[in-house]
């Protein structure tokens, strides 16, 4: 009863749409710009905020791993608590933040909190621990820095975890939709995941054309680092 409720003749919303064609993906890949211009807004935006979350993650990783400082496990505990914690609880402090710094309306406004991830210290340090000391060590004392160290032999030797960061911290920023309409003041800097919202039901040709477009990048991303993120994730295990 409940599928042909969804089906039924007439329906707007049935499972299956009554036709087909190709006249929504020309609208948004050819004769409209506005939707590509979202699309690689939005994949700037994204590509920055994980390039930014690899390189301090990673950092901070290597911290909570190898060095050892007054506070680190109170610190480090402090962190998988605010991994609990969704964006719309910190959203108001990180507006009146922003709002004192003159960075609403501007993509630094999301850009910048997005650059700390608990998720991304909390994965790279569970993975760091799992790499030996001894390398670490020897690197020490052929005269290496720890940044050194970090950058050319513990992060090389981690690329599953650096995978699985990558994916899902690009998969949170471009499906990021409260921030963009709380931070950002005019509606011509949405990016495409806020432009999809606004788009309505009456379209569903263009709304559909337009939604494949979105789940490329994601597709795309997780078809070439499939293993590595689920190995990945493994390392992020509690131990």
């Amino acid at each position: 009863m409940l599928l042909l409720s969804f089906a039924g003749e007439g329906s707007q919303g049935g499972l299956f749409p009554e036709s087909f064609g190709l006249n929504g993906y020309w609208l948004v890949f050819l004769k409209t710009p506005d939707y590509l211009m979202k699309f690689w807004t939005s994949f700037a935006l994204a590509g920055g905020i994980v390039a930014g979350q690899l390189l301090l993650c990673s950092l901070a990783g290597y911290g909570f791993s190898r060095l050892t400082f007054p506070g680190a496990n109170a610190i480090f505990y402090i962190i998988i608590i605010m991994m609990l914690m969704p964006y719309q609880v910190t959203l108001v402090s990180s507006y009146i933040t922003l709002d004192r710094m003159g960075l609403i309306g501007s993509y630094t406004a999301l850009w910048l909190p997005a650059l700390f991830s608990p998720f991304g210290v909390f994965l790279m340090k569970q993975a760091f621990d799992t790499f030996p000391q001894e390398i670490c060590d020897a690197a020490l004392i052929d005269g290496a820095g720890h940044i050194q160290t970090a950058a050319l032999i513990v992060a090389p030797n981690n690329q599953p975890a650096i995978a699985a960061l990558l994916i899902l911290g690009f998969a949170d920023a471009w499906n990021m939709t409260e921030q963009p309409l709380v931070l950002l003041k005019q509606s011509y800097q949405y990016p495409f995941s806020v432009f999809l919202l606004t788009m309505g039901d009456n379209r569903l040709e263009t709304l559909s054309a337009a939604g494949v477009l979105a789940s490329v990048p994601l597709l795309v991303m997780f078809l070439l680092f499939r293993k590595n993120l689920m190995e990945g994730i493994a390392h992020g295990r509690f131990k």
